[in-house]
């Protein structure tokens, strides 16, 4: 009898010993799926308080993209922010058109940090800045890609389009702006630069425009189609590269519902998860 019972209690082990492994396995491919399925690859932006100057650092997939260098005054500023956060290349520098306000600092940056593959557009300038940002490339032997046609790349999860100009002149320089379009997952961003009237009509031909985020263009000025441009574009979110208040444009965003932050107040902060996009100043 009680070697019956042992036999038993044997099968009865090996029994209570199966269904813990097999539940062992099933939790452990549970928490595989969970963590798969949280590995989220991050867009974090920061767009600078320089006053009335653009300079945008982006960051996503371990890569880094750099969107114009402020004034003269500014490359300092954002090599600083890169030594502090321990960013030691950056991927992709896009430099949207050759105003002082925009490649003022380029050749701080390019003397200071590695820097990969140089977008800009394909014009040329007469000026100090202009100058010094040839300057810089030339002695860090370097071959930036002057657009023509829409270019793409990637980093991690965000999908960069850059949209060149559409014409050869304008009457405005600022007109020459290359725009950028960044997907993120369910969001998305719309990089102006300086683009003015013409250039933002030829923004509204393309067929969706609509956008999580919006820099607004030319730091803030108010154009004869701008409100048009703002209602196709549909922005939850807004930043204005500015060291005035642009009341007019803050008004006319708002009215549609937008959150709007102006870089007089400081620095603006973005991430997307993919998913939603939060924004702090």
């Amino acid at each position: 009898m009680n070697q019956y019972l042992f036999k038993d209690k044997r099968v009865m082990y090996l029994y209570i010993t199966l269904f813990i492994i097999m539940a062992l396995i099933g939790c452990s491919s549970h928490q595989t799926k969970i963590a798969a399925s949280s590995n989220v690859s991050f867009l974090d932006m920061v767009i600078f308080k320089i006053g009335k100057a653009d300079s945008m650092l982006l960051m996503a997939g371990g890569k880094t993209v750099l969107i114009d260098s402020g004034e003269d005054k500014d490359g300092d500023k954002v090599v600083k922010y890169l030594e502090e956060n321990n960013i030691d290349k950056i991927d992709y520098m896009i430099l949207t058109h050759f105003d002082k306000d925009h490649v003022g600092g380029v050749d701080v940056i390019i003397n200071s940090v590695d820097v990969g593959q140089i977008i800009t557009p394909n014009y040329k300038r007469s000026s100090k800045q202009y100058r010094e940002y040839k300057n810089a490339i030339t002695a860090n032997h370097k071959t930036p890609k002057a657009l023509i046609n829409t270019y793409t790349f990637s980093a991690g999860t965000a999908e960069f389009t850059v949209y060149p100009p559409q014409k050869n002149k304008y009457k405005e320089e600022n007109d020459y702006s290359l725009v950028v379009s960044v997907k993120h997952g369910n969001n998305s961003l719309l990089l102006t630069a300086d683009a003015v009237e013409e250039r933002l009509d030829e923004l509204m031909g393309h067929s969706d425009i609509e956008h999580t985020f919006l820099k607004v263009p030319h730091h803030g000025k108010f154009e004869a189609n701008t409100l048009e441009f703002f209602s196709m574009v549909k922005p939850q979110f807004a930043v204005i590269t500015s060291a005035r208040k642009r009341n007019k444009t803050v008004k006319a965003l708002e009215k549609l519902g937008t959150k709007v932050f102006v870089t007089r107040n400081g620095n603006v902060y973005v991430k997307s998860d993919g998913y939603s996009m939060s924004m702090q100043q």
